[in-house]
């Protein structure tokens, strides 16, 4: 029977080297766990800025949407490139808008008090040349009646001064008008 015995040379000689092998593991393992934190927070980024992006354009398709749904901020008048404005600070700081439209009822109900939504939202009805067209087919009108006016509404969002993004929607309108001598 032969026996081995871990002689004194043979403990000597393995000095640690799984040690150093199992921190070598811990020290890659810890740079992949941080490198996927950095991708996780980095998305999380990504996906907060694309909501706030999509909460601004739909906040200004509410400012588009409110200006269709309100009567009497569509007017045809006689002159083109006429531009109604809301809130009517807008028109002070803004010399091209020539009248003012109010919508505050329509964003009571979001605003409050505070009027925290309605401070970041403005819009525009402007009039576009030519002062009339002929109305186009489809509309199921007698078209040798009616001319038509055309409008341009834009609405506008700006929460980026809180960093929750502004965006600017414009939608073309079109308004029946009867023709002249009808």
């Amino acid at each position: 029977m032969t026996r081995n015995i871990l002689t004194s040379s043979g403990v000597k000689s393995q000095r640690g080297a799984s040690l150093l092998i199992a921190m070598i593991f811990m020290i890659i393992l810890t740079v992949l766990t941080l490198s996927s934190m950095n991708n996780s927070v980095m998305e999380q980024k990504i996906t907060a800025n694309e909501q706030y992006a999509m909460e601004a354009f739909e906040s200004a398709q509410s400012v588009v949407d409110a200006t269709l749904d309100s009567p009497g901020s569509i007017k045809v008048l006689s002159d083109t490139n006429v531009r109604i404005c809301y809130p009517a600070s807008v028109s002070s700081s803004d010399a091209s808008c020539t009248q003012t439209y109010d919508l505050s009822a329509r964003f009571s109900s979001i605003d409050g008090d505070n009027n925290a939504f309605s401070s970041k939202i403005t819009g525009k009805i402007i009039r576009l040349d030519p002062e009339t067209l002929p109305a186009p087919r489809g509309l199921e009108t007698s078209a040798d009646k009616y001319d038509v006016a055309l409008f341009e509404i834009e609405g506008t969002f700006n929460n980026s001064a809180e960093g929750y993004g502004r965006s600017t929607v414009g939608q073309g309108y079109i308004v029946l008008v009867p023709k002249s001598g009808q």
